[in-house]
């Protein structure tokens, strides 16, 4: 936080709105110390509980369009086989939920998973490649 290009950075932040926690001093890497670490959690925390408590007045997102992502990935091996995980899609359908709810318009693409659209949004499946797909 000490370069001038950082301190400009941060400043320009600011001015445009967001919070910045400043970052923690203590051991850093080596035989370093000084500012430039991870706050604690507990900080981190409550200034996201401060900011989440003064609401949403206006719907700030209105007139935005954002495409939220939710849900696994599934790549085929071959015509039986596909590598995947495990992703539930619940974080991308909380973020599109919220998105709607401050008067954004909101496309969600989704695949594997198995909840009901948001309230608000369109959705979009991601259909898997075709079976044809090789492998390399």
């Amino acid at each position: 936080m000490e370069h001038p290009a950082t301190q400009e950075n941060v400043a320009t932040l600011r001015r445009r709105g967001a919070v910045v926690i400043e970052p923690a001093v203590g051991r850093l890497t080596g035989v370093d110390t000084g500012k430039g670490r991870l706050p604690d959690p507990a900080e981190i925390f409550e200034v996201c509980r401060r900011i989440l408590a003064r609401g949403v007045t206006a719907p700030d997102l209105a007139g935005r369009h954002v495409v939220v992502s939710a849900g696994g990935t599934r790549e085929p091996l071959d015509p039986v086989r596909y590598l995947g995980n495990r992703s539930s899609g619940k974080q991308g359908y909380a973020l599109a939920k919220a998105a709607a709810a401050r008067g954004a318009r909101v496309t969600l693409v989704e695949a594997n998973t198995g909840i009901a659209d948001p309230a608000g949004s369109t959705s979009s499946t991601s259909a898997p490649p075709s079976s044809s797909a090789r492998p390399c």
